[in-house]
C-alpha cells in the first residue's frame, strides 16, 4: 500500500508491504520495491503479529506522471517468495494553492477592507504568480500589494494584501464630481466677455456714454445683450456644474480572486457584503 493515492512532484510517499503466513511463524528477510522495472529500494521485515511481518520504504518522485509500483518478497527458509502490485500512483505537477484570510468582508458604502492572500506551492513550484479580481459590484475597485509574488521552488508560501474600496452615495468626501474637467475654463471664456460687453453697452449711462454711440441704438440692442448675458451665465453654471457620485450597491457578491503563473492557475471566491 501507499500513504497517498496522489502526491505532488518532489513529495514524499511511504510504501508498505505486508507478508503473512498461512501457517505459523512470521516471515523474515526483506521486501524490494519497484517502479515498473526500476528498483526503488528495499526494507527489512518486522513482525507485526504471530504470523505476519511488514516492511516500509519512503520514496519520492521528482517529476509528474503515473507510476506502476510493486513489492517483491524473495522468501526465506520457511516461506516461499511472493509479489504484489499497488494501484497506479499519480504524481502531480508542481503547483500552488490560493487561500484568503478572512474569507469574507463586510463593508459600509464608502469604506475599504483588506484581506491577506497566500499562495502555498507544492512540488517545488517556481515562478511568478500574478493576482487579479473579477465579479466586483458596480462602482468598487480592488488593488493588490504587491500585484505579484515570486515562488522560489522551496515550497515556501508567499502572501499579498488585497484591498477592496467601495463608494458612498456622496463620495469619499461628500463632494460633487466635476461634470466637465474644463468647466471653469469654459465659464471664464463664455461668461466674462459677454458680461463685460453687456454692462458697457446695455447700461451705458453708468459710464456717461451717448445713446447712439458708435451708431448703435441702446433701446434696440439692450434686450439682445441682456439675453447674451443670461446665455453666458447659463454656460458658466453648466461648466461649473457636477453630478453626484454613484454609490456601490448594497448586497452580497462573490468576488473571484485569481492567481496566475506559468503552467498553473488557481482561483477562489471571497464573499463581499456592502451595507448602507
Amino acid at each position: 500500500s501507499s500513504s497517498s493515492a496522489a502526491i505532488p512532484a518532489g513529495g514524499s510517499l511511504q510504501l508498505t508491504a505486508s507478508v503473512a503466513s498461512t501457517t505459523t511463524g512470521a516471515p523474515t528477510g526483506s521486501v524490494a520495491f519497484y517502479d515498473g522495472a526500476s528498483p526503488l529500494g528495499s526494507a527489512a521485515l518486522s513482525a507485526i503479529g504471530a504470523s505476519a511481518s511488514a516492511a516500509s520504504l519512503t520514496v519520492s518522485f521528482p517529476s509528474a506522471g503515473n507510476h506502476s509500483l510493486a513489492a517483491t518478497y524473495p522468501g526465506d527458509a520457511n516461506f516461499t517468495a511472493s509479489s504484489s502490485t499497488l494501484p497506479l500512483q499519480s504524481i502531480a505537477p508542481p503547483a500552488y494553492k490560493l487561500s484568503a484570510s478572512p474569507a469574507s468582508l463586510a463593508l459600509r458604502q464608502g469604506a475599504a477592507g483588506s484581506l491577506v492572500l497566500t499562495a502555498t506551492p507544492s512540488g517545488g513550484y517556481q515562478g511568478t504568480v500574478a493576482f487579479s479580481c473579477s465579479g466586483l459590484p458596480a462602482n468598487s475597485t480592488c488593488a493588490f500589494s504587491p500585484a505579484a509574488v515570486s515562488l522560489d521552488g522551496s515550497n515556501a508560501p508567499a502572501s499579498a494584501h488585497l484591498t477592496i474600496q467601495t463608494i458612498s452615495p456622496n463620495g469619499a468626501t461628500g463632494a460633487l464630481r466635476p461634470g466637465n474637467p474644463h468647466g471653469t475654463a469654459l465659464a471664464l471664456i463664455f461668461w466674462a466677455p459677454g458680461s463685460i460687453l453687456s454692462l458697457l453697452i446695455g447700461w451705458n449711462p453708468i459710464f456717461g456714454w451717448n445713446r447712439r454711440m458708435f451708431g448703435w441704438n441702446r433701446r434696440r440692442i439692450a434686450p439682445a445683450l441682456r439675453l447674451l448675458l443670461l446665455f453666458t451665465l447659463m454656460l458658466g453654471l453648466a461648466g461649473c456644474g457636477g453630478k453626484p457620485f454613484q454609490p456601490t450597491p448594497t448586497g452580497t457578491t462573490q468576488v473571484t480572486i485569481a492567481a496566475t503563473g506559468a503552467n498553473a492557475s488557481e482561483s477562489i471566491q471571497v464573499s463581499l457584503t456592502v451595507t448602507n
